[in-house]
């Protein structure tokens, strides 16, 4: 006699598919629309959804809508971040020959960054690593990137996860003060900050598709010695090219 199936956990599977259905909108699904598609008693649905959220694989997106949550964009991002890496890198390739300096892609998965390209620089002086370990989420230019060209939301569940930045990001204390900065930020189009005790300089772009929907950031990072005024606004310059050209190839995959 086969085992039978915890209808509870079917329900809820049946949910997340239509949340995480290609044609979900990104702004979620309305509570109605979502017993409707589902054949669900709101009561019901909506003590699923709750659960949902609290595992984070669902989210409130505001006025009784509901879409996938960060976990659900975590694991499908792990399963294309690999044929992804396959098409961008002769792109990030060639930027690694236009700067002379080592290049960076990340994308954000759910509250975590996903590193789908690094390439060393070719000089013998050279940042090994391009990032220091345990230092805070938005001690680093991509990461800045990332939240700033992230909605609201996205922010709020990044401070829940890594806390307000303090001395890692301009001794930014309040949720106000990061909001400002991170929009500020988005005013200019890029980011720079130094790592490595200052003694390293990253710089960083978005990769933006459709709408200035966020891709990922991409990231240049040289030591400080070899940041010149001349090198700087030229490695920037060729960061935003090859960022168009990545997120139209990205965007082709299904990004």
């Amino acid at each position: 006699m086969p085992t039978p199936l915890v209808q509870s956990v079917m329900r809820a599977l049946g949910v997340l598919d239509l949340l995480t259905s290609p044609n979900a909108s990104s702004e979620g699904i309305v509570l109605s629309e979502l017993a409707r598609q589902s054949g669900l008693q709101p009561n019901t649905l909506h003590n699923l959804l709750r659960s949902l959220v609290a595992a984070g694989y669902a989210e409130a997106a505001g006025g009784g809508r509901y879409r996938e949550g960060p976990k659900c964009r975590q694991l499908g991002l792990r399963n294309r971040s690999g044929p992804w890496a396959a098409l961008a890198k002769p792109l990030l390739d060639d930027l690694v020959a236009q700067t002379g300096e080592g290049v960076v892609f990340y994308l954000l998965a759910g509250v975590e960054r996903v590193l789908l390209f690094h390439r060393e620089c070719p000089h013998p002086v050279r940042v090994i690593e391009p990032i220091e370990p345990r230092r805070h989420f938005f001690s680093l230019a991509t990461s800045r990137v990332l939240a700033a060209w992230s909605p609201p939301h996205m922010r709020r569940t990044l401070v829940e996860r890594w806390g307000l930045p303090g001395e890692a990001y301009d001794g930014i204390r309040s949720v106000e003060a990061l909001d400002a900065a991170l929009d500020a930020l988005r005013a200019t189009g890029w980011a720079r900050c130094l790592s490595h005790g200052g003694h390293v300089v990253n710089l960083a772009v978005p990769v933006l598709g459709k709408d200035d929907r966020l891709i990922g950031a991409l990231g240049c990072y040289l030591p400080l010695s070899r940041c010149t005024p001349d090198a700087e606004p030229s490695i920037l310059a060729a960061s935003r090219r090859m960022a168009i050209a990545l997120a139209g190839v990205l965007e082709m995959a299904g990004a």
